[in-house]
């Protein structure tokens, strides 16, 4: 089971999709309770079909958001270049 709440870290989405194919997840999913299953939220829909085409437009900007961050804590943390947060850890 996955959802773009999940890998695009997208909060309160509700929307999920499971390979049915795989072995037990049939049997799995007929368990869950009914209130779980068949109703996603519009958003949900909408977020994960957004995240589904556009998956590379994001992976790049979170790439550089990243790299942004990881720059910045490094200055904060020594006052210098990136190399000070990998010896910080």
């Amino acid at each position: 089971m996955s959802s773009a709440s999940k890998v695009f870290n997208l909060v309160g989405p509700r929307c999920s999709v499971a390979d049915v194919a795989v072995a037990g997840v049939p049997n799995a999913l007929d368990e869950l309770p009914s209130l779980l299953l068949y109703r996603p939220g519009n958003t949900g829909v909408m977020g994960t079909l957004r995240a589904w085409r556009h998956r590379e437009l994001w992976l790049a900007e979170a790439l550089r958001l990243l790299d942004s961050n990881r720059r910045l804590l490094g200055v904060r943390l020594t006052g210098g270049g990136t190399h000070g947060v990998s010896a910080s850890w």
